[in-house]
């Protein structure tokens, strides 16, 4: 399915890319989400078997954080809130602004300009 979407992605932008070449990506990054999760399996169920729900949330990412760059991470209530809002903010304007101007189009127009 990702393989699928890249492809039509690639459509829009002329690119030319075969089926193959977005399959191998998508595996990829499918290895890329997979290697954390095994990480985090190993590592509570092996080295740390006393462990808070906290603790399995925060894990990747407080782990790298404090390997490479020493931080503790505290998360405030209210900066939570703001990010969530930012968020639905800035993806409500990038959906609604494109889909606006699409609807404006002439739907002949539309397909027969690409």
């Amino acid at each position: 399915m990702v393989a699928c979407c890249l492809v039509v992605g690639a459509l829009f932008f002329d690119l030319k890319l075969k089926f193959g070449q977005a399959f191998k990506v998508a595996i990829l990054a499918d290895v890329v989400f997979i290697v954390p999760m095994l990480i985090k399996i190993f590592w509570f169920m092996v080295i740390q078997q006393d462990y808070t729900l906290q603790d399995l949330q925060m894990f990747i990412f407080a782990f790298i954080t404090k390997i490479f760059f020493d931080l503790n991470i505290v998360a405030d209530n209210s900066k939570v809130i703001l990010t969530i809002i930012f968020s639905t903010v800035t993806g409500f304007i990038s959906g609604f602004i494109p889909a606006f101007n699409a609807s404006r189009l002439d739907p002949v127009e539309a397909i027969r300009s690409k």
